[in-house]
This record gives structure tokens, C-alpha cells and sequence, in this order.
């Protein structure tokens, strides 16, 4: 399972963007996302991609052939 945020210039990795800028702190987590996408390609079983939320679940579609869409549910994950 690949939990994961669309890459978006002024959201995400905001530590990393106060320190660094928007455009970088983008770039960094396109390539993280490229990184677990490429690991995910590996895994021999199933795969699901879980985008942040319902409205990105097209997006996700994209990202890998094999895998099916499961939106993350709403809420912190760590009390799912």
C-alpha cells in the first residue's frame, strides 16, 4: 500500500518549504513519490495506492497500472 499526497507547490512538506522555498520542497516530494512508486512497480502481490482524499482518486489511477485506489480515510491514520 503506497499512502501518498499529490505533489502541489505551497502544500506539503511545509518544514521543508519554509527552509528551502516552495518549488524545491516540491520537487522533494515529487521524488519521493517517484521512489515509492518505483518500489511499489517491484512488489510482486497486490498494490493499493491510497491518495489523501476521495477527490484525488483519479489522480491516483494514473500513477500505477496494476494497482486499485482506495482513498485514505478521513482523520489522523495512526487512530484508524
Amino acid at each position: 500500500m503506497v499512502f501518498c499526497r499529490r505533489p502541489r507547490l505551497g502544500a506539503g512538506k511545509s518544514r521543508l518549504a519554509r527552509a528551502l522555498g516552495a518549488p524545491q520542497a516540491r520537487a522533494i516530494a515529487q521524488a519521493l513519490l517517484e521512489c515509492a512508486l518505483e518500489d511499489a512497480r517491484a512488489w510482486p502481490g497486490a498494490l493499493v495506492i491510497a491518495p489523501e482524499s476521495p477527490a484525488e482518486a483519479s489522480w491516483a489511477h494514473g500513477l500505477l497500472e496494476r494497482a486499485s485506489v482506495q482513498a485514505q480515510p478521513a482523520g489522523n491514520l495512526a487512530s484508524a
